[in-house]
């Protein structure tokens, strides 16, 4: 009689939806650092460009979940719902984990907290500005306690993250988890040894757009969730929207000063990224003042995510139906 092979200590969650360009990088990096007890899911978001095959052919040891089409948010918490290991980290499909990525995890095994970690953007300077406008509080490398996470570099109880389901949203997912969690006691740390090369394909027009979506998420998200930080500022056309679009860019530059070093930034190139940080808060600004003005812009940018329907729903239905009658 065989026996059943011993439960994991780490389950690490890739979300893949069009990744056949960069899983590849993502599991090999992640592969070459991992040590028994630890198992790898990749859930497939039903791609269409062969991610899942290439996954299957090329890295076998990788446990795949083919699902349909359903949104990032949905495919994690499927494989949160499989995965085995007391111990959960998240990786994006974008996402290299640098050397010594899995030991910062592991060691942090047995304790209560949230570790998000660090981000490191290449050398080019759109990777940097994009890291600075979306991941500023993910860069450098003091350990600190943080009051956000993002999903594409987060590890964690699994436990915690089942007892506070993951929300089922189309986009911004980890904003709401990051504030529901923190705003439960959770803590939320900075793990700079736990750090990931995320490095996005962006032509100035996809920065553009990527932008233009940032802001119209930004508003669509304390809509659903009023007790996010900015909430109400955001909903006052004209001064809420100044002031945030401030507060913003003040932030930006402090944070730029702060780790220029560290991102290999040098002196008279702070005034171009100066430049590229208030022009893209200014956009923000100018399609948020937008969307508050014209509410319907938002509502089809932030829905719930697609729920398979309860077996036997349908005919209960229309029993009920038949019996109202």
């Amino acid at each position: 009689m065989s026996t059943p092979a011993a439960a994991p200590r780490l389950s690490v969650i890739v979300p893949a939806y069009q990744a056949a360009g960069s899983v590849a990088r993502c599991l090999q990096a992640l592969l070459a650092q991992c040590r028994p007890g630890v198992e790898v899911i990749l859930a497939d978001d039903g791609s269409t460009d062969g991610t899942a095959a290439l996954v299957a052919r090329r890295f076998p040891g990788v446990r795949l979940l083919r699902l349909p089409h359903a949104g990032s948010a949905a495919a994690r918490a499927a494989a949160i719902g499989v995965a085995r290991a007391p111990r959960l980290a998240f990786l994006d499909a974008d996402c290299v984990p640098c050397a010594g990525w899995m030991q910062a995890v592991l060691a942090h095994a047995d304790r209560p907290a949230v570790y998000m970690g660090r981000v490191v953007p290449p050398a080019d300077w759109r990777s940097r500005a994009v890291a600075l406008l979306q991941f500023g509080p993910y860069l450098g490398s003091a350990p600190r306690a943080l009051d956000s996470f993002a999903l594409l570099n987060l590890s964690g109880p699994a436990a915690l993250f089942r007892r506070h389901p993951i929300p089922l949203v189309r986009h911004g997912h980890d904003r709401i988890w990051s504030w529901r969690l923190a705003a439960s006691g959770v803590p939320i740390r900075f793990e700079p040894a736990q750090a990931v090369v995320h490095a996005p394909v962006l032509t100035p027009a996809a920065l553009l757009a990527r932008q233009v979506s940032y802001a119209r998420r930004f508003l669509a998200l304390r809509r659903l969730e009023p007790g996010l930080p900015g909430a109400r500022l955001a909903m006052l056309p004209g001064a809420g929207t100044g002031l945030l679009t401030v507060g913003r860019l003040a932030r930006d530059l402090v944070r730029l000063c702060r780790l220029r070093a560290e991102l290999g930034i040098r002196w008279y190139g702070l005034p171009g990224y100066a430049l590229v940080l208030a022009a893209a808060r200014w956009l923000e600004a100018v399609v948020q003042l937008g969307a508050v003005l014209e509410q319907p812009l938002l509502a089809p940018r932030l829905r719930p995510a697609p729920q398979p329907a309860a077996p036997g729903a349908g005919t209960s239905g229309r029993g009920s139906r038949r019996r109202s009658r």
